[in-house]
């Protein structure tokens, strides 16, 4: 079995107000469809929140929520 690996990106700073940015989530060795879902309690997600580049226009902490749709025969 190979076990996907998931990265949220790198940090990002905003340096002005009226800015959006966009994260930058990755997902390697996935060999099966995934659903994607990126949550915040003190940010905002402007579009794309099921995409791994969500863009965003408020500083917070964002999580990168990914979920297998791998299912394995039942032996």
């Amino acid at each position: 079995i190979i076990y996907p690996k998931i990265s949220a990106g790198q940090d990002l700073n905003f340096l002005c107000d009226n800015v959006n940015l966009k994260l930058k989530g990755e997902i390697f060795a996935l060999t099966y469809s995934a659903d994607i879902l990126w949550k915040t309690n003190n940010g905002s997600i402007v579009n794309g929140v099921n995409s791994l580049s969500p863009e965003i226009n408020k500083q917070g902490m964002y999580v990168l929520q990914v979920k297998d749709n791998c299912l394995l025969p039942h032996q």
